[in-house]
Order: structure tokens, then C-alpha cells, then sequence
């Protein structure tokens, strides 16, 4: 447990819990010139077994050493020093935020480094205690100071994979909350602790795009709360109402028609799926799956769209709907498609103009120039690639992995704030960095790297800011195998890459390897893998322009009929750029083939080689 106010310590833990040098002092009421660090004790992990029981008495010694210290001697236990309780017979303790309290040597002339030396014992009753592990932290030097946050240490000369955590403060020592930000140190990897994470969020809001859009304090409070909670993330942004199970693992109660409405416009709903649903096996496997993908958005483009089509679709806010004091900022919401303004002066990627995020499920999780993750139910127009990574396909699996989640997002929520690049890596971060985090706690790899097309797709990224959707052609074999040669000369004037400017010419192409090599997804894996990718992303586009294109026709047929003043103006507008969407569309649509039903009537079906997204659960939106 954190305690926000020093409190003063019996005598007799005093002895144990506060070092030689501040005994004389009240905890209270340390002098500003005597340094020094506040330590809580966590816990530790998968210790050695020391005793013939198979468990150890576990405690833990903490001290400062200089870096002239004989690291390598650490049973050697220094003068100035505080001690943990013993916990008896277990491997793993809990001390739950034991805290003590340990100066800080004053006389360094030389500027030395100083760390934290931490020491596990075994207690033994009747011989000397037993040497446990051993590990460092620092240099403290570069520490900011009155600042908490948290660090697990992996424990050295252990003899297992044996860790430590703690959470630590200093006073009247270390870096500046400045100097620490301007501090570019990656291998401190420190985890800040929020102590007022509501507090946090709203003074995010204030500094963002956000502020000034709600029309009271207790709603603003309602949605920053909802952003720093884990809970509030997982009962409302994260909840599982979309989701479906196999019929014969789930149990059902269907007790709710209710519809939320958070469409960008008033007469479109979303209908959530098997609302009330209860389940009773977490092992249920999810009807389809629920894949987690990476999607690369072109920043320069999304940026010139983002005040017409990038709109705000939340579960929460639309649940505040029924709010009157919520009518105002739900209508703005509703209505006015720049409610998310405009920042195109902030750059959003340390690699150039181009924008990381991702898609679980149905949510688009990213992390912008707000220095907020809002989860999301939306498409992207501006998406140039999209990357299968793991598929979810049980409901334990996507509830560990919306647990993992929710934590994420409020770790960099509360204590994050953005910097598209350079900066302490400890205190900011950019979407690339956000994905990364996220993907590494619900443990998910995707390294590119290991993928050669992809490679050089994201290599043109980051050299150029832009990527043209091109395969490169790798080898003579594969142009000689395909008869590439007169594709290559007649796109590209016989470069070794063939360009997509519209899906159907990707669809054709791939139709074209797969009439060739039936086996083409399997003999060529990874082409296969970056091909699905540029496809995944024409997808996304054709699904936010056609969402685009409906909500524009229902507007202008609403205008018509209403016919308020400068409507004729109004629809003269909005006709020109239903026409440029629908251009537009066609550019991302797949590739389809005319044909005639039974009844004599036309009717077109796709002949995309990836198959609909939507139809084999590679996307979720609501319908």
C-alpha cells in the first residue's frame, strides 16, 4: 500500500525499517539537506529453495554502494543498511509494500555513482543465514526525485529466475522532473506510479483535443475516470457485448433489445450482439475468432481527412446520451464530424508521416498527440497496410488478453505523455512505442524483420515517411516462374516491383499467381502474408467509405425535406463530395464478378482471393 504522508514507525521497527544516519530524526520532519530514499517492498519471485523443506525464510537488505564498491561481494552487508520481516517457508513472498527508509551517503566528492543494493537472505535458526540473490538499481544520480514509481529487479547469483519488486521515491536527491524528461536513459526501464490517476487524465483532457467538449466538470470527470480505471475500461470502452460463442459451449439470456446509438449520425444505430449474454466455460471457443492486427495509417492523408470523416464512436459517451447534461456534447458528436480537431502541425511517428495502431477485435487502439488511448469502433480511409498478427479463439484467451489491456492503457494514460520522438523513454512515447508496449504484455510478437517483403515496405516507411504499396519481386526464379517479365516492364518500366493503385488490381494479381500455383498461400508464405496485408488495408477503406457514403445520402434526402435556409448551397456541397467518395470507393472496392440469379436479376459477387474480411471474423464491425 502507498502511503501518500510519511508516518512514524514504533521504536522498535524503527531500528529495523530506518537507516543508521536518520535514526535521529523525526520521519516527519527530515531536513531538506539529508538525502535520501523511500523504499517499498513488494514482493519477490521464484526464489531459490534453500532449506531441506524445498522453501526458503525469505528477507531482503537494502543499502547504497558506491560504483568503487566490490560489486561481485554483496554478501558483505554495509554499515547503513534497513531490513525486511522474514517470511517464513515460501519462494515467493509478499511483503506488500513494507517501508523503509535509507539515507543517501552526503559525502561523494568524486562524483561517484551511487546504486540501491538489494540482498535476499534465507534465515536460518541454528547456522548462518543463506545467500539468496543479489541485484542493483541505478545509477541514482539519474533518478528524478519525489517522484514514486515501480521496478522488478532480476536477481543475480541466485541460482533461478528470481526477481524483485519494489517502489521507490527520492527526496532531496537525483534529477528534476525536467532534467529527468530531457534525460534520454532507456535501461533505467522504470514504470512511474500514478498517485492521483483521475487527476492525471483530467489534466491530459486540459492540454488536449479533448478540452472544452463537455459541458459540465462532472462530465469531464465521468470521462476521465473511464480512461484511468482498469474496470470502468473493461465495463464499458472494452466490454464483450459484440462478442459471439459456439451455441453448445454458452449459455444464453437474452433479456435485452437495447440498442446503443454512438454512430456518426442520429438515425444510425449499433446494434450490439447477444447483449446479456452469460457464459459458464471460459474455454468456450469464440464463433470465428477475434484477430489483433497492425495497421500502418498514411499520417499525411489521414491528417487532410481527419476533420470530415475521422469521427468519435464510443460506447460510454453514447450510454451518457440519455444524460441531459450530455445532450450538448452527444449532438456535437452526432452531428459535427470535426469534433476530433485538426492537429496537423504535431507529428504522430518517430519514423515520419505515418501513424501505428491497433486493431482487436473491434477496437482500433492507438495512441496520439492527446496523450490518450480512447479504444475506438471505427474503420480507417487512410490505411496502407494491415497486418495479421495472433488470432484470439477462446473466451478465457480474450479475457486475459482484455485484462492485459486495460492495464496498458491506463499505465500510459495516467503516467505516459506523447513525444513523436527522442525524450526519456521512461516518461514518453509515440505510437510506436504504444504498440510495442501493448503488444509485448499481451504477448504478441511481430517482427517484420522476419518477413522480406515486409521489410522493405516498412524500410521505405521509415526512410521516406511514405510507402508506395509495391511487391518486389525477389528473385529470377520466382519473375521467371510467374512470367512476370512483360508485367515488370509494362508497370514499372522493368523494375523489379509491381504497384496497386486500386484493389482490383491487387485481387488480379493475386488471381493471376493462384491460377498458376494453387498452393501459393503455403509455398509462398510470406508473400502471401504482405499481399493480405496491402489487402486487409483496400478493405478497411471500402468498409469507412461506404459507412461514409450512407450517412451522406441520409443527410442529403434529411436537407431535402427540411429545405432550411442555404440548403440548396448545402446539397450542391455535399453532393460533390458524395461523388468524390464514391470515385474514391471504387478505387478500394474489390474486385467483383457480374453474374445472373435464377430470378433473372444481376447481381455481383466478390472474387477477392483473401475472401470478405468481414465473413471469415479477420474484421469486426458492428452492422
Amino acid at each position: 500500500m502507498i502511503v501518500d504522508e510519511k508516518e512514524e514507525i514504533s521504536k522498535k521497527d524503527k531500528l529495523q525499517k530506518v537507516s543508521k544516519s536518520l535514526l535521529q530524526y523525526s520521519l516527519n520532519d527530515i531536513p531538506s539537506n539529508i538525502p535520501y530514499i523511500q523504499i517499498y517492498l513488494d514482493r519477490c519471485d521464484n526464489l531459490p529453495s534453500m532449506d531441506r523443506d524445498g522453501f526458503s525464510d525469505p528477507y531482503v537488505i537494502f543499502s547504497i554502494i558506491s560504483e568503487d564498491d566490490n560489486v561481485s561481494s554483496f554478501k558483505k552487508i554495509q554499515e547503513e543498511h534497513v531490513k525486511s520481516t522474514i517470511v517464513k517457508k515460501t519462494l515467493n513472498p509478499v511483503w506488500n509494500g513494507e517501508h523503509f527508509y535509507l539515507a543517501i551517503p552526503k559525502e561523494n566528492k568524486l562524483n561517484k555513482n551511487l546504486y540501491l543494493s538489494l540482498q535476499v537472505f534465507d534465515w536460518d535458526r541454528l547456522s548462518a543465514d543463506d545467500f539468496c540473490g543479489n541485484a542493483l538499481f541505478g545509477p541514482l544520480q539519474k533518478l528524478p526525485r519525489n517522484t514514486l514509481f515501480q521496478k522488478t529487479l532480476q536477481l543475480v547469483n541466485s541460482q533461478t529466475n528470481a526477481t524483485c519488486t519494489i517502489r521507490l521515491m527520492l527526496s532531496n536527491y537525483g534529477l528534476s522532473k525536467e532534467e529527468f524528461e530531457e534525460l534520454e536513459v532507456e535501461d533505467l526501464n522504470l514504470e512511474p506510479i500514478c498517485i492521483n490517476p483521475l487527476q492525471s487524465v483530467l489534466d491530459k483532457i486540459q492540454h488536449s483535443r479533448y478540452a472544452g467538449q463537455f459541458k459540465t466538470k462532472q462530465d469531464e470527470k465521468q470521462f476521465a475516470n473511464f480512461l484511468s480505471s482498469k474496470q470502468q475500461l473493461l465495463s464499458t470502452y472494452l466490454n464483450k457485448d459484440w462478442i459471439e460463442v459456439e451455441e453448445n459451449n454458452v449459455e444464453v439470456d437474452v433479456n435485452s433489445d437495447e440498442e446503443t446509438k454512438g454512430s456518426d449520425s442520429e438515425d444510425e444505430e449499433e446494434q450490439h450482439v447477444r447483449r446479456g449474454s452469460t457464459i459458464n466455460n471460459n474455454m468456450s471457443q469464440l464463433k470465428g475468432k477475434v484477430d489483433v492486427k497492425l495497421i500502418i495509417v498514411d499520417q499525411d492523408q489521414d491528417q487532410k481527412l481527419k476533420s470530415t470523416f475521422r469521427t468519435f464512436l464510443s460506447p460510454v459517451l453514447s450510454k451518457l446520451q440519455n444524460n441531459s447534461s450530455m445532450k450538448s456534447l452527444t449532438s456535437k458528436i452526432s452531428k459535427d464530424e470535426s469534433f476530433i480537431v485538426d492537429n496537423s502541425d504535431k507529428g504522430c511517428s518517430s519514423f515520419g508521416m505515418f501513424h501505428s495502431a491497433l486493431i482487436v477485435g473491434q477496437w482500433l487502439i492507438e495512441w496520439n498527440d492527446s496523450g490518450l488511448c480512447v479504444p475506438r469502433k471505427t474503420l480507417s480511409k487512410a490505411a496502407l497496410f494491415c497486418a495479421d498478427l495472433e488470432p484470439i479463439t477462446t473466451l478465457q484467451s480474450l479475457d486475459q488478453a482484455l485484462e492485459k489491456l486495460a492495464e496498458i492503457i491506463v499505465e500510459w494514460n495516467t503516467t505516459k505523455k506523447y513525444k513523436s520522438m527522442g525524450g526519456n523513454k521512461n516518461i514518453f512515447g509515440n505510437c510506436q512505442d504504444f504498440c510495442e508496449s501493448v503488444l509485448q504484455k499481451i504477448g504478441i510478437k511481430f517482427d517484420y524483420l522476419n518477413n522480406e517483403y515486409m521489410k522493405d515496405f516498412f524500410s521505405d516507411l521509415k526512410r521516406k515517411g511514405s510507402a508506395d504499396l509495391r511487391f518486389y519481386c525477389k528473385s529470377d526464379q520466382f519473375i521467371t516462374k510467374f512470367g512476370l517479365q512483360e508485367k515488370l516492364l509494362s508497370s514499372t518500366s522493368g523494375k523489379n516491383y509491381i504497384q496497386f493503385h486500386t484493389h482490383e488490381e491487387l485481387d488480379n494479381f493475386v488471381n493471376y499467381l493462384l491460377g498458376l500455383d494453387k498452393h501459393f498461400r503455403e509455398n509462398y508464405r510470406t508473400a502471401w502474408g504482405f499481399l493480405k496485408g496491402i489487402d486487409r488495408a483496400f478493405w478497411l477503406r471500402y468498409y469507412k467509405y461506404n459507412e461514409m457514403i450512407d450517412r451522406r445520402v441520409k443527410e442529403i434526402e434529411r436537407a431535402k425535406k427540411l429545405q432550411f435556409e442555404g440548403y440548396e448551397k448545402y446539397l450542391d456541397n455535399a453532393q460533390k463530395e458524395l461523388d468524390e467518395w464514391i470515385t474514391q470507393r471504387n478505387q478500394v472496392k474489390p474486385i467483383t464478378e457480374e453474374t445472373i440469379d435464377e430470378e433473372g436479376e444481376k447481381q455481383s459477387i466478390e472474387k477477392c482471393p483473401f475472401s470478405n474480411p468481414l465473413q471469415t471474423y479477420s474484421l469486426r464491425i458492428y452492422q
